[in-house]
């Protein structure tokens, strides 16, 4: 069996990133029975990727599984339709992970998607209340009638 794994940083101890499409690196394991016969630490081939771009490298050296903690529906979707089993909620060093896949003894964190989207429900609100104010550059004096005869400072953008 030929598993793939993402990597936070290169090296089998390495710790599985949370978001399997901003891995920098991959390990990629050979195992017989329940013996790991080979272990090989490939860099990402691309900065970027676009849909589909990783499940076809992973496809292109023959892996039949891919372990990782969170992962998006359409990459597991494209991994699936290529024949890649996809075992997401993985967490751990990646030795101890694969070890305990081949053992069939891995626990998993059932919970990633509310974890990761929790993440991005959190980026999201501080990307909306803060990226979007507007730079102030000075402040203008204005007479409003309804504030009588005090002047409002307003803003100059």
């Amino acid at each position: 069996m030929r598993i793939a794994v993402p990597l936070s940083e290169p090296g089998f101890d390495a710790e599985i990133p949370e978001h399997f499409g901003r891995a920098g690196y991959f390990a990629f394991v050979d195992v017989d029975g329940d013996s790991i016969v080979n272990v090989e630490i490939v860099q990402a081939p691309f900065e970027e990727h676009g849909p589909g771009d990783i499940p076809n490298f992973v496809k292109e050296h023959g892996w039949e599984v891919v372990l990782a903690y969170g992962m998006g529906g359409k990459a597991m979707a494209y991994f699936e339709g290529l024949g890649i089993t996809v075992v997401t909620g993985a967490y751990g060093r990646v030795k101890d992970v694969v070890e305990a896949f081949i053992h069939q003894v891995l626990e998993i964190d059932p919970h990633w998607k509310g974890r990761i989207k929790g993440d991005e429900a959190q980026m999201t609100k501080f990307l909306n209340e803060f990226s979007f104010i507007p730079l102030v550059v000075g402040w203008e004096s204005k007479t409003s009638h309804r504030a009588g005869s005090r002047a409002l400072w307003e803003p100059v953008l």
